[in-house]
């Protein structure tokens, strides 16, 4: 049954719970709360370590729920932010997540890993470039 009556909403949360219950097959788990954080704190931390016009470009590849999401507090004037390493990208989400030692190279390996599966492999390609190799090293292989 509808919930809110408007087509282009219900599709809207429709596809962003397939990423949802993806995120929670590939973490095991049934924390959908933590599956969300999990998915929305990789996504925004990755677009602070993009430009803005490809943060822009990837943002168009995402469902509506989640591209508000992305871009939820996003400062485009601070983007790239300085420090773009694996340290500093797991650190940030770990921040975001808040959940006390729980995995976080695990979590964003596994956001990436569905984020992979839902954008085409061209856009995922234009964001791997801008990243050092040891954060495209995150990403599920090819």
């Amino acid at each position: 049954m509808a919930v809110t009556g408007v087509r282009a909403l219900e599709r809207a949360i429709d596809t962003t719970n397939a990423w949802i219950n993806a995120m929670c097959e590939v973490v095991h788990t049934d924390d959908r709360q933590l599956a969300w954080q999990g998915l929305r704190s990789t996504l925004q931390v990755l677009r602070d370590f993009l430009t803005p016009e490809e943060a822009l470009d990837f943002a168009a590849q995402l469902p509506l729920l989640l591209r508000g999401a992305y871009v939820d507090g996003w400062r485009p004037s601070h983007t790239p932010v300085t420090v773009r390493t694996k340290a500093a990208l797991l650190e940030r989400v770990g921040e975001h997540l808040k959940v006390p030692d729980y995995d976080t190279e695990r979590v964003v390996r596994a956001a990436l890993s569905v984020v992979a599966a839902h954008v085409s492999a061209g856009e995922v390609g234009d964001v791997k470039s801008l990243l050092r190799e040891e954060v495209r090293a995150l990403w599920p292989s090819a």
